[in-house]
């Protein structure tokens, strides 16, 4: 289970144990949060990233959630490194001057967090709540990063092509979630 299809639900599911526990939202879940599959693989990105940079063209959107290493050009506005990750994960044909930056947030501290627990679930989640949620986040990704490079290895090493081969990777998670590739 490393697919963005469950990570969310992975990460739900540690969080119903934290909750359970009282460490964290002082032990009260809501109904939403009960639910299976409530949170999102999107939220774990949201509050993983460094940076959401919402971008609308021809009145289409797309959310980008950008790590802490990757944001200088983007945030300062330099629009030949969105351009490129527009191209690479969401619009293959846009020009610079089809591009409007909607909406950017630096998310370094837990203002999304915070939001994303107010607006879906009607938790109130306090700043060591969200720091502690960001921490089961990276933990959760770091981990389907891990056996998602263990498996690549594993057949590497059946095809015996220790000394080089090409491996390409594709998928929503590797795309989109701010740090998966590094891991």
């Amino acid at each position: 289970m490393i697919s963005g299809k469950y990570l969310g639900e992975i990460v739900r599911q540690a969080l119903l144990a934290l909750i359970k526990s009282e460490v964290l939202f002082g032990g009260k879940p809501s109904e939403k949060f009960d639910k299976f599959e409530a949170f999102e693989t999107k939220f774990v990105s949201m509050i993983e990233a460094g940076y959401v940079i919402i971008v609308e063209s021809n009145s289409q959107q797309c959310t980008l959630f950008v790590s802490h290493d990757n944001n200088q050009g983007i945030v300062s506005g330099h629009h030949q490194c969105m351009q490129h990750m527009l191209r690479t994960f969401f619009l293959q044909n846009m020009t610079c001057d089809q591009l409007r930056i909607v909406h950017t947030l630096n998310n370094s501290d837990v203002g999304e967090c915070k939001k994303i627990f107010k607006e879906n679930f009607s938790i109130e989640a306090s700043d060591e709540d969200c720091h502690n949620v960001k921490r089961v986040c990276a933990a959760v990704s770091t981990r389907a990063a891990r056996l998602a490079g263990a498996g690549v290895v594993a057949l590497v090493k059946k095809i015996n092509k220790l000394d080089g081969c090409t491996v390409a990777v594709d998928g929503s998670l590797y795309k989109m979630h701010p740090t998966f590739p590094k891991k």
